[in-house]
């Protein structure tokens, strides 16, 4: 979304797998995995490539934020 900010001219609203969820095609995570912000440990076998990806992403994402915290 972020991508498209200036080319879409419409509000944009970001659902994560809400879809995925009321059409059936994902299952929710246990209520204790969500408490202890596991869900992505519960997707990972059913949406390896897309939990895998996101993750790899982590690293550079907490970098960025520890220079934007500390070094501006």
């Amino acid at each position: 979304m972020a991508g498209h900010k200036g080319r879409v001219k419409a509000v944009q609203l970001g659902v994560g797998a809400a879809f995925d969820y009321i059409a059936g095609n994902l299952s929710e995570a246990p209520d204790w995995m969500k408490r202890h912000y596991l869900e992505w440990l519960y997707r990972l076998p059913q949406q390896p490539k897309k939990t895998i990806y996101r993750m790899s992403l982590l690293p550079e994402f907490l970098i960025r934020l520890f220079i934007q915290k500390f070094w501006h």
